[in-house]
């Protein structure tokens, strides 16, 4: 019961940083607008302001207008910028972990396919042997044939000649089973 558990975390998890990799690749492309947005609104603003102090006088106090455009320069742009950075780090790092868990999810897929075609190998030899047994058991419990001499009764062997089929692909399935288990 642990298997399909696992797998139900593991496409759960995968789910949930699916969806946080989702809204945080539109918080980061929102992100890189609004810097687009502060550097033309800048450049705007840098624009008028040297218009303004070509109209302007030599004396007039307009300094502070260029202080305020040095700040957002050196303050906020440059800001702007390492938060665009660092958060293109983390969503390297959340696409890192979806990729980290699917994997797992491919592992775990195969796990249960392999796990799947051996337990289909298993009943297939006991199928098979059952198949093979059945018919040749009421040949030999019927027949008065000579060879008959050779081979004593085996006890309940005519009596109950499915049963002992079964008996015997039970045996030969858990004698590949354990092969298997050895070689492979």
């Amino acid at each position: 019961m642990a298997q399909p558990t696992k797998f139900y975390n593991f496409s759960k998890n995968f789910k949930n940083i699916n969806d946080v990799l989702q809204q945080y690749t539109i918080d980061l492309l929102k992100f890189s607008f609004q810097k687009q947005v502060i550097e033309i609104n800048l450049s705007d603003y840098q624009t008028r302001l040297t218009f303004i102090k070509e109209k302007a006088s030599q004396d007039s106090q307009l300094g502070f207008l260029e202080e305020f455009s040095n700040l957002a320069t050196k303050k906020y742009l440059l800001q702007i910028t390492k938060d665009i950075e660092n958060m293109q780090l983390g969503l390297k790092l959340l696409e890192d972990t979806i990729n980290t868990i699917r994997s797992r999810i491919e592992v775990e897929k195969a796990e249960r396919d392999r796990n799947f075609q051996e337990l289909v190998a298993i009943l297939g030899v006991g199928v098979v042997t059952v198949s093979l047994v059945s018919d040749p058991a009421k040949d030999f419990c019927s027949s008065e044939k000579e060879y008959k001499d050779f081979f004593p009764k085996i006890p309940y062997y005519c009596e109950y000649p499915f049963s002992f089929s079964v008996a015997l692909g039970i045996i030969f399935s858990l004698m590949a089973w354990w092969l298997r288990k050895r070689l492979l």
